[in-house]
This record gives C-alpha cells, structure tokens and sequence, in this order.
C-alpha cells in the first residue's frame, strides 16, 4: 500500500498559471493505482509572504489528507476507498442493501417511503441527521401508513445509517444519530367498528352506491383500500378472490361469503363495462371526504379510518371463533404478531368472560 503526492502543471494558458503547481495523491494497494485531484496548488516560487503562507496551508492540508486515506484503505474491507464510497447515492445503495435482508418485504415497504421521501441525488457525503429526522416527520405525516407501521420502518431506516457510520461512509459527527429519536409504538387500540356499526353502514343508504360498496368489500373481505382500487374483474373466481398485495406483492386468497358476493352482484350493474371494479376518486383527500359524509349518514361519529374496515374484518372473525392462524392467511400477513395487532375482543364478549366469574360467588 502506498499513497504518494505528486504534482503537475495546469495545461491552461492563463498567465496566473505560470507559477501553480497543482496537487494530487497517486493512490497503489493491491494492485490498483488511482489518483484524487485536491484541487488545491502551491505557488513554484512564493513571492511574498502570503504566498508562502498558502504553501504551507496547502501542504499541511495535503499531509492531512494523505493520513486519512491511508487509515481508510487500512480498514476498508472491500477494497474501495472510503472517500469514493461516500460520493455515492444514498438511494440506490439502500436498494441494494436490502437485497439480502431478512423480513425482506418489511425492507422493500421502508424502501418504496425512502425513495419517495429521500432526494433522488442525496450522497452519503451530504446525508445528515437533518435528512433523517425530514425522513421521521414525513413518515409521521404520511396518511397511507398508521404510527406503527412508521415506527417499523423508521427503525429500519435506522439499521442501514448505523451499519453504514460503522463503516465509516457516513460521517458519526455529522449523522449525530444520538440526536434522532425513534417513533414510538401506539400503545392506544387502533380504531375499528363495532357489531352494531358494521349493521348500521350496510343498512345506510349513500347517494354513491359505488363508494358505499368499497367500503363494506373492505369489511367482508379484509382486503386493503389500495387493493380493493386495483381490483379487477379477471381477479374474481366463482367462489373465492385472488389478488396480490400491493404493500408485500405476496397473493391472498378469500373465499366469498354471501355479503363479498352480494356486493359484487350490485358492482356488476353499475360498473361491469370497465377493467376495474370501483370506479374511485384519484385523490385520497377524495376519498376522505366521501367517507366522513358515509359515516356521518350513518351516524357514526368516532374517529374511522379506511384501515379501520380491514381491521374490523379481523376482529370479527376472531369475535366469531377464527383461530389468528386462519386470520392472518386471510388478512395476508407475514407473521402472526401482525395479526395480533389486527385483532380486538368485542366489549360484548369481555362483558360475557367477565360475568363467567360470576360462578364463584
């Protein structure tokens, strides 16, 4: 290994350049010899003090440099120094990073929130703890995506930027990780519908049959809202639903039961001439509006999202004796722990577990 600094003179004619001797470090370990221009130089003859003064500043800086690349090369495992590695893109980096990772649709979901979040020209010599905390605030706003799901993917996130400080790609003091607070797990129950206000919403009647309709598929079905957008009709056998999950790109299979076809049946009259099987509003602050006016028709003043429905389809069925095994190949999960968050006794059912101690008295 061996980094040596050599100079040259600049080809251009100015006469400024007469005097400049221009600097760089001729880099050869293990076979390889690369040069890094400083784009710095020294005056051939100084002139005066000021110019004797710039050669010093310059070569003390030159020394500087030269140790650091030595101490990369040193500890840089692959070869490639540290320096370069650091002028390359924070986002296709992550893309490649995530290949071999374990949970590896949890990593494709973080990564699809990264590329939309992280500048597409952010290099591992500008990311800072800035861009980091940016990311936090982005995934906290995100409307798609409730604060667990946030937290999950936030803390992946966090994960690549550690491995990559220990690496030394990117800078510990300018990445001040300590400074970065986690998004911390909802501790609260995430809202879902009630027995009754399930029967209250299909029993409503909504000047958009068509809206009215994806909602309560979502209910019958578990399928996500993004899902039930992109549904088709060539997606629907005789008897069960066939799609593949946007968020996991994994297939779940249903089988319909009397309300998913019932509700199928009403689509076919109003939409059975197009590709797809909703006829949706593009927008989500849309969508938004014409849910909190079907709510409002029916009464139903708490706080409901379009999650809200698929986690009331889990709910239901665990009310109903489903074990969490069966739910969550229903609902499409990759562990059962996610299921488990789906899943909420009804306040009938604690009532009736409650008053079965009742016997002891």
């Amino acid at each position: 290994m061996k980094i040596a600094v050599r100079r040259y003179r600049s080809r251009s004619k100015k006469k400024e350049n007469n005097n400049r001797i221009y600097l760089y470090l001729d880099f050869y370990h293990l076979g390889v010899r690369k040069k890094e221009y400083l784009k710095e130089f020294v005056f051939e003859v100084a002139k005066n003090k000021e110019q004797k003064d710039h050669n010093k500043r310059v070569i003390e800086y030159t020394k500087r440099v030269r140790a650091e690349r030595l101490l990369e090369i040193q500890y840089d495992p692959q070869n490639l120094f540290v320096h370069e590695r650091r002028k390359q893109l924070v986002v296709p980096k992550l893309k490649e990073y995530i290949k071999d990772r374990k949970g590896g649709d949890n990593w494709k979901s973080m990564f699809k929130k990264a590329e939309k979040y992280l500048a597409s020209n952010l290099t591992f010599e500008n990311f800072s703890h800035r861009h980091i905390n940016d990311f936090r605030q982005k995934l906290l706003d995100d409307e798609a995506i409730n604060q667990d799901t946030a937290s999950a993917y936030f803390n992946l996130m966090m994960i690549f930027c550690r491995e990559k400080v220990e690496d030394g790609v990117l800078s510990s003091s300018k990445m001040k990780l300590s400074r970065v607070k986690n998004i911390p797990n909802q501790k609260k129950i995430q809202p879902y519908l009630l027995e009754e206000e399930v029967t209250q919403l299909v029993n409503t009647d909504f000047h958009d049959q068509n809206f009215k309709n994806y909602c309560t598929l979502s209910i019958f079905s578990g399928l996500r809202g993004c899902d039930i957008r992109d549904l088709k009709w060539t997606d629907i056998e005789e008897s069960y639903l066939m799609k593949t999950q946007n968020k996991t790109k994994n297939d779940v299979f249903i089988p319909k039961n009397k309300m998913v076809n019932q509700i199928l049946e009403c689509q076919k009259e109003i939409n059975s001439q197009q590709e797809y099987i909703f006829d949706l509003p593009t927008s989500f602050m849309g969508r938004k509006k014409l849910l909190n006016d079907y709510l409002a028709k029916a009464g139903i003043k708490r706080r409901i999202t379009f999650h809200s429905f698929r986690r009331t389809f889990g709910t239901l069925l665990h009310a109903t004796g489903n074990d969490l095994y069966t739910i969550k190949e229903m609902l499409g999960h990759q562990n059962i722990a996610n299921t488990e968050r789906y899943v909420y006794f009804m306040n009938d059912k604690k009532e009736k577990a409650s008053k079965s101690l009742d016997q002891f008295m």
